[in-house]
């Protein structure tokens, strides 16, 4: 091998090796600016209702990700906003792939505000469940329209021995579900 075929296969592999830290680092950085600017879609990017398909955009900080792990006392706030960008769409709020471990479950209440009028409150849905609703009744949104949500829950300090409950955890994620 000459020496100038060797300069030129070296020089081939470290361009091959800068296009490819280059290609990585764009890869890293897309996905951690997706991660970051987080907003998701429920049930898709569409929703339809009664034959009108509309499309819903969900802006969550976190992608609507419901982690939750409480000490009596807590309270845990979760805020979201929805906007719809089609025709008027009517809709349940509800959380998905629902988890709550805690053996206390009555302990755990939920409010759930539109625009800080209440929409839903009671006891937290309770066990494993694939979905559960946590708006009373339906939820409208009109075209061009954006509306603010907060989920708060609280796990209720009673006078009843709650060691039990230490290490459990409440979670899922929201999201809405078409009539």
């Amino acid at each position: 091998m000459r020496m100038g075929d060797y300069m030129s296969d070296n020089k081939k592999t470290l361009i091959i090796s800068i296009v490819a830290v280059i290609v990585f680092i764009a890869a890293i950085s897309a996905a951690s600016y997706a991660f970051y600017t987080a907003k998701t879609n429920t049930e898709g990017d569409t929703v339809e209702v009664n034959n009108v398909t509309a499309k819903v955009e969900t802006t969550l900080k976190d992608d609507g990700a419901l982690t939750v792990t409480m000490i009596p006392g807590d309270t845990f706030e979760k805020t979201f906003s929805i906007t719809n960008n089609g025709p008027d769409l009517s809709f349940y709020i509800a959380v998905l792939n629902l988890k709550n471990d805690f053996t206390h479950p009555e302990d755990i209440t939920y409010v759930l505000t539109e625009e800080n009028q209440q929409i839903g409150d009671g006891q937290f849905p309770s066990g494993t469940q694939a979905s559960a609703d946590l708006s009373k009744n339906s939820v409208t949104v009109k075209n061009g329209e954006t509306k603010n949500y907060k989920l708060t829950i609280t796990y209720q300090n009673t006078s009843e021995d709650q060691s039990g409950d230490m290490g459990k955890a409440i979670s899922g994620q929201i999201f809405i579900r078409g009539l």
